[in-house]
């Protein structure tokens, strides 16, 4: 607990203390900006989601929070979700090929329901005729985030279940994440790919 605050601590007083002032004086005219229609908010907190998703940022905000992966269905209150078998038969071609070459196996992972509130609908259940789900794969990269329905990136699939009449549920399903060295290397290409075959499956 102690390392998580001083984590958190570092990583506050380091952006409010000499990240953000020098940002705001790399973008103080249009001109310094990425682009000149943005506003000096919006390069700031474009600046710092770059750093959070950096290598650097990402090490030191791992203390801070652990986010649901592909090891574990991570069921709470509301929260409803199924393991997702590997489908190897479905591997063909160049995936296929690509999958020897970094020893990468179809594996059973988690996935995630959300339903239109309202709808009566089990868990699971094959989709009736002419039905639309809508199939989510999280943002992040490829190397962040969760497919978690707690996690941000579940706005996404939240709104299309809120303005879009015809689509009564979402699934998500949680993808190896890519890594580099010195991280585990468990989620390399096509690792995402092959877990995104399985759940569309």
């Amino acid at each position: 607990m102690e390392s998580i605050q001083r984590a958190v601590t570092y990583v506050l007083l380091s952006s409010l203390l000499i990240r953000l002032p020098w940002w705001t004086v790399l973008n103080l005219t249009p001109a310094q900006r990425p682009r000149r229609s943005w506003t000096i908010q919006k390069c700031l907190y474009v600046k710092f989601l770059r750093f959070l998703l950096s290598s650097k940022g990402r090490d030191r905000m791992k203390h801070i929070r652990v986010l649901p992966t592909h090891l574990a269905l991570q069921l709470d209150k509301g929260v409803e979700g199924v393991y997702v078998d590997g489908v190897p038969e479905l591997l063909a071609g160049k995936v296929k090929e690509w999958a020897a070459k970094a020893n990468v196996e179809a594996t059973r992972i988690p996935g995630y329901w959300i339903h239109k509130k309202g709808e009566n609908i089990i868990m699971g259940q094959k989709p009736y005729e002419n039905e639309k789900v809508a199939y989510f794969l999280h943002g992040g990269a490829y190397m962040h985030l969760s497919a978690h329905p707690n996690q941000a990136t579940s706005a996404i699939p939240r709104g299309l279940l809120r303005f879009c009449p015809s689509i009564k549920r979402s699934f998500a399903i949680e993808y190896r994440l890519s890594s580099i060295p010195p991280e585990p290397t468990a989620g390399q290409f096509p690792a995402a790919l092959i877990d995104a075959i399985a759940g569309y499956n």
